[in-house]
């Protein structure tokens, strides 16, 4: 097909029976195509930029702190590092498929281009045989179209022409000026008709074009799509390896079964082999040649996790807790045996040597007359001391154990009581504690 090429009435017929319809219809299929991958990528990255947010900004919210350590600390980072690092690969790469694309016939995938030059007649209307072939034709109907164009420009000026000459003819001359501009207005309207038909072609070149181009980008979003998800696979998979360990660091703490000997504090004899260190932490008075019974609350006694020990109020002993390892102190933990303490008011259960115990709170009101014994069964010669937390205007017998007296002061919260029952050589036998609550 040459540039002085001219439509044939059966081209012509073919090309105005032939309309664009389906070849928009290709358009707007491809054009949906192209849309609805994208819009798969798209919400892959809104969903993973989600969960990133969840993990790694809420994890610090939710994760435990305590006990923490060295390594879950570099757990922690190189997690977080390679998690994020992972997912703003995966988010970036997401990014590639989701920048706008636009396609030329020039600039088709060439694995697109082989399969239209494998099947041309699936794409082709003219005969072409590959995409430079109907490009060419399509410039060659361009070029057509203009020359068509130009033709109807000059056939109305010499239809414009031949009609003033009629008008100013001569009545010799009428006759042959009528022929004359009878056949210039013939020769518009055939120049009119071959305009016409050339734009019909043009136009199914052009939505032809639009259809193989919308393909084009389709699969060139596709191919995208196609030759990034292994490496999105991957960072994917790096993002959540890093989520992982960086939640379960966080969590660690959490996870950590506690030891079961150490869920309720435990009475121990301590011996303490530094001055020194009594002296720091103020438990001189409360040592019996350098021995004390106290609370153990856990601890292995090492640098890393010291005993956790609190001493028990006695006489000018106050309760005091502190943290000490085994080259200050030895620790025996005593095995207790149970008895029964019976309290006016009902019975709880004691264990003999050093067992905390409870009993009911109690309440009274300022003036009131208050009367309460506490007795171990089976047992004589037993000390009974309140280190000073009964309320005011109540005293305890110490060799009794009898509580009486009046309140004097009420106040908002309740007294803690905390009772120590030893013997007559200082060794606790027993400790009661309750609140009592005075009111006006």
């Amino acid at each position: 097909m040459t540039e002085e090429a001219t439509p044939t009435p059966d081209e012509v017929a073919a090309a105005q029976d032939t309309t664009s319809g389906s070849a928009s219809e290709d358009v707007e299929v491809w054009t949906t195509a192209k849309k609805e991958t994208r819009d798969v990528a798209r919400w892959i990255a809104t969903a993973m930029a989600a969960i990133g947010t969840v993990v790694f900004g809420a994890g610090p919210l939710t994760g435990s702190f305590s006990d923490i350590t060295w390594t879950r600390v570099v757990v922690v980072i190189v997690g977080a590092v390679v998690g994020i690092a992972g997912l703003g690969t995966a988010i970036r790469l997401l990014a590639d498929i989701l920048a706008p694309t636009s396609v030329s016939l020039s600039e088709l995938p060439k694995s697109f281009s082989d399969r239209i030059t494998a099947n041309p007649t699936d794409y082709f209307f003219d005969g072409s045989e590959t995409v430079e072939h109907f490009t060419e034709a399509w410039t060659t109907r361009r070029k057509v179209e203009r020359r068509m164009r130009d033709a109807v420009q000059r056939a109305k000026e010499d239809v414009a022409a031949a009609d003033a000459a009629f008008k100013d003819a001569q009545p010799s001359q009428a006759v042959e000026r009528k022929k004359e501009l009878d056949s210039s207005q013939e020769a518009l309207r055939a120049a009119e008709n071959a305009l016409a038909d050339s734009k019909a072609w043009l136009e199914k070149y052009q939505a032809r074009g639009r259809a193989i181009a919308a393909q084009g980008s389709f699969e060139k979003v596709r191919d995208t799509f196609h030759s990034k998800a292994t490496w999105i696979l991957v960072a994917a998979g790096a993002a959540a390896l890093g989520g992982i360990a960086y939640v379960g660091a966080l969590q660690a703490g959490e996870d950590e079964v506690a030891d079961p000997t150490a869920a309720e504090p435990q009475l121990a004899e301590a011996t303490f082999m530094s001055h020194e260190f009594v002296d720091a932490v103020g438990i001189s008075r409360c040592l019996d040649e350098s021995r004390v019974v106290v609370l153990k609350h856990g601890g292995q006694g090492t640098e890393a996790e010291p005993w956790d020990i609190e001493t028990l109020p006695t006489t000018g002993c106050r309760a005091s807790r502190f943290n000490a390892t085994m080259d200050v102190v030895a620790i025996v933990t005593l095995e207790p045996q149970v008895s029964e303490v019976n309290i006016t008011g009902g019975v709880v259960r004691d264990v003999t040597p050093l067992m905390l115990t409870t009993m009911s709170d109690r309440t009274s009101r300022v003036g009131d007359t208050v009367k309460l014994e506490l007795v171990v069964d089976g047992s004589a010669n037993l000390v009974y001391n309140d280190g000073n937390t009964l309320p005011p205007g109540l005293t305890i017998d110490r060799k009794t154990g009898e509580i009486e007296g009046s309140p004097t002061k009420a106040q908002r919260t309740a007294y803690d009581v905390a009772i120590t029952i030893t013997d007559v050589e200082q060794r606790i036998q027993g400790i009661v504690e309750f609140q009592w609550t005075i009111g006006d």
